[in-house]
């Protein structure tokens, strides 16, 4: 089986695409938020239970990662708010040094 894909040289990087229509600026772009992308996913199947799971329907698999997502969403927020690191703030929730009832969201997210 033969895949057309785009080759682009940086430096002494070769950035790899199947997405022939990318630019070389287009690609660099990419591989520069991909590090940020892998974090998000390594928290998700790390700390949200994302590992694992099986799924007979995709009506299920994306109501799954409706609800991880959204709770993911309001866990940034609150350790944003509180200037911590998601596994300082995992950390103070599981010790009992931080309470949920401590934590203030914003109401305008509630709404968004």
């Amino acid at each position: 089986m033969r895949s057309d894909v785009v080759v682009a040289r940086h430096q002494r990087q070769y950035l790899v695409s199947n997405d022939v229509s990318l630019t070389r600026t287009a690609m660099r772009a990419l591989y520069r938020i991909r590090q940020n992308v892998e974090e998000v996913f390594r928290s998700l199947k790390q700390e949200l239970g994302w590992d694992g799971f099986r799924f007979r329907t995709v009506e299920t698999l994306e109501a799954f990662m409706g609800l991880t997502l959204s709770g993911y969403a309001v866990i940034e927020v609150a350790r944003a708010e509180c200037k911590l690191s998601f596994y300082k703030f995992r950390a103070g929730l599981i010790s009992g040094r931080l309470h949920v009832s401590d934590i203030v969201i914003d109401n305008s997210f509630a709404t968004a």
